[in-house]
């Protein structure tokens, strides 16, 4: 079994004055450090697609959206599947786990605790509460390839309808953890909030 974690690119950044995310520090790292630091021990090897890790001093394979102009998240996890699959033997034996770039929290044991529902081979979304965090997600690959095709059938960009269509299920971590493991860095506020747990 092959496990590829997806490192998704962060946006443009608009509420923090359109800063690159992946390159934010917090406690001494980057998020793209502290995103990879969390799916290092889950996966087998990891790819980040829509940033560019040599320039931050991290070393990973980069790959460019396949979609252009970009479609947001749903070509993100449609390149990385691309990715897994010309690094891969077996598809149907293959996963790949998916963290936006700025959820520095993201969880250790994603994959064991997504790993061991009966999905029927959907895709496994984290939730936690009542918010539901679309991009971290544990994805049979055979299914994740699929997303081109289903992208065409729709008439926007939305990644839930993809996720209906692959009859994906949602873990919710709120039993688990105290804190959100999911919250982005999306505001200054969350950048404080994220710095605190993480130094505490």
């Amino acid at each position: 079994m092959d496990i590829f974690g997806i490192i998704l690119g962060g946006g443009n950044g608009v509420r923090l004055g359109g800063v690159d995310k992946a390159r934010l520090r917090l406690s001494g790292n980057t998020l793209l450090q502290h995103v990879t630091a969390r799916l290092e021990s889950q996966c087998n090897s990891i790819v980040a697609v829509g940033i560019d890790p040599q320039r931050i001093g991290v070393n990973l394979p980069a790959i460019s959206d396949v979609f252009q102009p970009p479609i947001g998240p749903l070509g993100g996890i449609y390149t990385g599947a691309l990715w897994a699959k010309s690094q891969t033997k077996d598809i149907a034996k293959s996963w790949i786990l998916t963290a936006p770039v700025d959820g520095p929290l993201f969880p250790k044991d994603f994959f064991s605790r997504a790993s061991a529902i009966d999905s029927g081979h959907g895709p496994i979304i984290g939730r936690f509460g009542a918010n539901l965090y679309p991009v971290c997600g544990l994805w049979p690959l055979a299914h994740a390839l699929k997303i081109a095709d289903l992208h065409k059938q729709q008439s926007g960009n939305a990644i839930r309808p993809v996720l209906s269509a692959l009859d994906a299920q949602e873990l919710d971590f709120e039993p688990f953890y105290q804190q959100n493991p999911f919250i982005n860095a999306n505001k200054i506020g969350d950048l404080l909030q994220l710095a605190a747990r993480i130094d505490g």
